[in-house]
Protein backbone atom coordinates (compact mmCIF):
# COMPACT_ATOMS: atom_id res chain seq x y z
CA UNK A 1 0.00 0.00 0.00
CA UNK A 2 1.51 3.55 -0.93
CA UNK A 3 1.19 6.32 1.00
CA UNK A 4 -1.30 8.17 -1.01
CA UNK A 5 -3.31 5.00 -0.22
CA UNK A 6 -2.86 5.02 3.89
CA UNK A 7 -3.44 8.74 3.98
CA UNK A 8 -7.37 8.34 2.21
CA UNK A 9 -7.87 4.86 4.18
CA UNK A 10 -6.91 6.95 7.51
CA UNK A 11 -8.52 9.98 6.63
CA UNK A 12 -11.66 7.45 5.89
CA UNK A 13 -11.58 6.36 9.59
CA UNK A 14 -11.07 9.75 10.82
CA UNK A 15 -14.36 10.98 11.17
CA UNK A 16 -15.16 7.64 13.60
CA UNK A 17 -12.60 9.11 15.75
CA UNK A 18 -14.06 12.37 17.33
CA UNK A 19 -10.84 13.26 19.49
CA UNK A 20 -8.66 13.78 16.54
CA UNK A 21 -11.12 15.95 14.33
CA UNK A 22 -10.00 19.48 16.97
CA UNK A 23 -6.70 21.02 16.87
CA UNK A 24 -5.65 19.75 20.42
CA UNK A 25 -5.21 16.23 19.30
CA UNK A 26 -3.11 16.79 16.49
CA UNK A 27 0.27 15.08 18.10
CA UNK A 28 -2.04 12.12 19.04
CA UNK A 29 -3.43 11.74 15.45
CA UNK A 30 0.71 12.15 14.02
CA UNK A 31 1.25 9.26 16.32
CA UNK A 32 -1.89 7.05 14.76
CA UNK A 33 -0.22 7.75 11.27
CA UNK A 34 2.85 7.16 12.35
CA UNK A 35 1.88 3.58 14.11
CA UNK A 36 0.53 2.84 10.53
CA UNK A 37 3.37 3.61 8.01
CA UNK A 38 5.78 1.07 6.89
CA UNK A 39 8.25 0.21 8.66
CA UNK A 40 10.88 1.41 6.72
CA UNK A 41 8.87 4.25 6.24
CA UNK A 42 7.88 4.86 10.04
CA UNK A 43 11.46 4.30 11.32
CA UNK A 44 12.72 7.35 8.43
CA UNK A 45 9.83 9.73 9.52
CA UNK A 46 9.90 8.87 13.36
CA UNK A 47 13.66 10.83 13.67
CA UNK A 48 11.80 14.35 12.95
CA UNK A 49 9.44 14.00 15.69
CA UNK A 50 6.89 15.91 13.83
CA UNK A 51 2.98 17.02 15.40
CA UNK A 52 1.75 18.69 12.37
CA UNK A 53 -0.30 15.30 10.46
CA UNK A 54 0.45 17.95 6.89
CA UNK A 55 4.20 17.98 7.27
CA UNK A 56 4.15 13.97 8.54
CA UNK A 57 2.25 13.38 5.21
CA UNK A 58 4.50 15.10 3.21
CA UNK A 59 7.69 13.60 5.02
CA UNK A 60 6.41 10.17 4.46
CA UNK A 61 6.01 10.94 0.68
CA UNK A 62 9.20 12.24 0.06
CA UNK A 63 11.03 9.51 1.83
CA UNK A 64 8.85 6.76 -0.19
CA UNK A 65 9.48 8.55 -3.47
CA UNK A 66 13.28 8.68 -2.52
CA UNK A 67 13.72 5.39 -0.72
CA UNK A 68 14.37 3.58 -4.06
CA UNK A 69 17.86 2.78 -4.43
CA UNK A 70 18.75 4.98 -1.25
CA UNK A 71 19.47 2.25 0.56
CA UNK A 72 22.87 1.51 0.91
CA UNK A 73 25.11 -0.96 3.67
CA UNK A 74 28.49 -0.61 4.81
CA UNK A 75 29.26 -4.84 4.26
CA UNK A 76 32.63 -5.31 2.45
CA UNK A 77 35.43 -2.80 1.33
CA UNK A 78 32.58 0.08 1.63
CA UNK A 79 29.12 1.64 1.42
CA UNK A 80 27.88 0.12 -1.73
CA UNK A 81 25.09 2.65 -3.14
CA UNK A 82 22.45 0.55 -4.29
CA UNK A 83 20.61 2.55 -7.38
CA UNK A 84 17.88 0.72 -9.81
CA UNK A 85 19.24 -2.27 -9.17
CA UNK A 86 22.92 -1.92 -9.73
CA UNK A 87 26.10 -1.38 -7.48
CA UNK A 88 27.69 2.05 -8.30
CA UNK A 89 31.27 2.54 -6.45
CA UNK A 90 31.80 2.26 -2.78
CA UNK A 91 29.87 5.50 -0.59
CA UNK A 92 31.11 6.42 3.04
CA UNK A 93 28.50 8.09 5.26
CA UNK A 94 30.40 11.62 5.48
CA UNK A 95 29.43 14.42 7.84
CA UNK A 96 30.57 17.49 6.53
CA UNK A 97 31.65 20.57 8.80
CA UNK A 98 30.19 24.17 7.67
CA UNK A 99 31.09 27.42 9.04
CA UNK A 100 26.95 28.14 8.06
CA UNK A 101 24.03 26.82 7.49
CA UNK A 102 24.78 25.66 3.59
CA UNK A 103 22.98 22.41 3.20
CA UNK A 104 22.86 22.21 -0.24
CA UNK A 105 19.57 21.55 -2.41
CA UNK A 106 17.81 19.27 0.16
CA UNK A 107 15.43 20.37 2.83
CA UNK A 108 17.16 20.97 6.42
CA UNK A 109 16.43 20.04 10.09
CA UNK A 110 17.91 21.29 13.23
CA UNK A 111 19.61 18.74 15.46
CA UNK A 112 21.88 19.86 19.12
CA UNK A 113 24.65 18.13 20.64
CA UNK A 114 26.26 19.26 24.05
CA UNK A 115 29.44 17.22 23.41
CA UNK A 116 31.20 15.01 20.16
CA UNK A 117 34.12 14.22 22.19
CA UNK A 118 34.95 12.18 25.22
CA UNK A 119 36.95 15.05 26.35
CA UNK A 120 34.42 17.65 25.94
CA UNK A 121 31.90 15.23 27.58
CA UNK A 122 34.04 14.52 30.50
CA UNK A 123 33.92 18.34 31.18
CA UNK A 124 30.28 18.78 31.92
CA UNK A 125 28.42 17.48 34.78
CA UNK A 126 25.10 16.73 33.17
CA UNK A 127 26.39 13.91 30.89
CA UNK A 128 26.67 10.66 31.93
CA UNK A 129 29.03 8.27 30.12
CA UNK A 130 28.52 4.34 29.56
CA UNK A 131 28.44 0.95 28.05
CA UNK A 132 26.31 -0.09 25.28
CA UNK A 133 26.44 -3.26 22.56
CA UNK A 134 26.01 -2.89 19.30
CA UNK A 135 26.53 -6.33 16.93
CA UNK A 136 28.05 -7.86 19.97
CA UNK A 137 30.80 -5.02 20.34
CA UNK A 138 30.89 -3.07 23.22
CA UNK A 139 31.06 0.21 22.59
CA UNK A 140 31.53 3.91 24.06
CA UNK A 141 27.81 6.07 24.67
CA UNK A 142 27.31 9.14 25.92
CA UNK A 143 23.56 9.73 27.42
CA UNK A 144 22.82 13.16 26.50
CA UNK A 145 19.28 14.66 27.37
CA UNK A 146 20.41 17.46 25.57
CA UNK A 147 20.93 15.76 22.33
CA UNK A 148 17.68 16.02 20.35
CA UNK A 149 18.47 12.91 18.68
CA UNK A 150 20.85 10.01 18.91
CA UNK A 151 24.37 9.43 16.95
CA UNK A 152 26.49 7.02 16.12
CA UNK A 153 30.45 7.44 15.21
CA UNK A 154 30.84 7.27 11.19
CA UNK A 155 33.96 4.66 11.49
CA UNK A 156 31.83 2.44 13.92
CA UNK A 157 28.87 2.39 10.61
CA UNK A 158 31.96 1.08 8.65
CA UNK A 159 33.68 -1.20 11.24
CA UNK A 160 30.03 -3.09 11.94
CA UNK A 161 29.20 -3.58 8.64
CA UNK A 162 25.73 -1.46 9.69
CA UNK A 163 22.86 -0.65 7.05
CA UNK A 164 22.60 3.27 6.42
CA UNK A 165 19.89 5.08 4.49
CA UNK A 166 20.19 8.77 3.52
CA UNK A 167 17.21 10.77 4.43
CA UNK A 168 15.55 13.24 2.12
CA UNK A 169 16.42 15.96 4.26
CA UNK A 170 19.73 17.11 6.03
CA UNK A 171 20.22 17.07 9.85
CA UNK A 172 22.10 20.33 10.65
CA UNK A 173 23.76 19.73 13.80
CA UNK A 174 25.14 22.62 16.42
CA UNK A 175 27.64 21.90 18.46
CA UNK A 176 29.34 23.32 21.49
CA UNK A 177 31.55 25.21 19.52
CA UNK A 178 28.42 26.68 17.28
CA UNK A 179 30.38 24.76 14.39
CA UNK A 180 27.93 23.37 12.06
CA UNK A 181 28.12 19.51 11.07
CA UNK A 182 25.73 18.39 8.62
CA UNK A 183 24.69 14.65 7.39
CA UNK A 184 22.08 13.14 5.74
CA UNK A 185 22.87 9.15 6.49
CA UNK A 186 20.79 7.08 9.60
CA UNK A 187 20.93 3.46 10.70
CA UNK A 188 17.25 2.76 10.88
CA UNK A 189 16.28 0.20 13.81
CA UNK A 190 19.88 -0.11 14.73
CA UNK A 191 19.21 -3.07 17.79
CA UNK A 192 21.20 -0.84 20.61
CA UNK A 193 21.64 -3.14 24.26
CA UNK A 194 21.84 -0.95 27.28
CA UNK A 195 21.91 -2.47 30.93
CA UNK A 196 20.82 -6.07 29.19
CA UNK A 197 17.78 -4.41 27.42
CA UNK A 198 17.42 -4.18 23.55
CA UNK A 199 16.15 -0.98 21.77
CA UNK A 200 15.84 -0.19 18.07
CA UNK A 201 17.32 3.27 17.59
CA UNK A 202 17.90 5.45 14.84
CA UNK A 203 20.85 6.54 14.89
CA UNK A 204 22.46 9.33 12.60
CA UNK A 205 25.87 9.26 11.29
CA UNK A 206 28.67 11.96 12.95
CA UNK A 207 31.86 12.57 13.18
CA UNK A 208 32.48 11.95 16.96
CA UNK A 209 35.96 11.98 18.82
CA UNK A 210 36.02 9.41 21.95
CA UNK A 211 32.80 8.42 21.88
CA UNK A 212 31.31 5.71 19.31
CA UNK A 213 27.15 6.38 20.30
CA UNK A 214 25.23 9.20 21.43
CA UNK A 215 21.85 8.34 22.65
CA UNK A 216 19.82 11.55 23.13
CA UNK A 217 16.17 13.02 23.87
CA UNK A 218 14.39 11.14 20.99
CA UNK A 219 15.56 7.68 22.87
CA UNK A 220 15.35 8.80 26.45
CA UNK A 221 11.61 10.24 25.67
CA UNK A 222 10.65 6.80 23.54
CA UNK A 223 11.78 4.63 26.32
CA UNK A 224 10.73 6.90 29.84
CA UNK A 225 14.69 7.01 30.76
CA UNK A 226 15.48 9.24 33.28
CA UNK A 227 19.13 10.80 34.10
CA UNK A 228 20.28 11.18 37.24
CA UNK A 229 23.09 13.57 36.89
CA UNK A 230 24.29 13.39 40.60
CA UNK A 231 24.48 10.00 40.80
CA UNK A 232 25.68 9.34 37.34
CA UNK A 233 22.71 6.68 36.75
CA UNK A 234 19.70 5.70 34.43
CA UNK A 235 16.62 5.19 36.01
CA UNK A 236 14.45 3.26 33.57
CA UNK A 237 10.36 3.81 33.17
CA UNK A 238 8.39 2.67 36.14
CA UNK A 239 7.25 -0.64 34.09
CA UNK A 240 10.57 -1.99 34.93
CA UNK A 241 11.29 -2.57 38.40
CA UNK A 242 15.35 -2.08 38.61
CA UNK A 243 17.31 -0.09 40.64
CA UNK A 244 19.84 2.08 39.53
CA UNK A 245 23.18 1.19 38.04
CA UNK A 246 26.30 2.93 38.53
CA UNK A 247 27.18 3.98 35.04
CA UNK A 248 30.68 5.83 35.54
Amino acid sequence: MTVGEYTAKFQELMKYWPHYQHGDGEEDLCAQFEHGLRPDIRAAVSVFQLTDLPTLLSKSRIFEANSRGKTVDTRGAGLAAKRSGSASASHRPESRGSSGPSTGQKPSILGRVFAMSGAEASHLEELIRGKCIIKGRLLDVLFDSGATHSFIFVDCVKSLGLYVTELSCNVVVTTPTDKLVVTSWVCLGCAVMVHGRKFEVNLICLPLSQLDVILGMDWLAANHVLLDCREKTLIFGATIAEVPRLMS
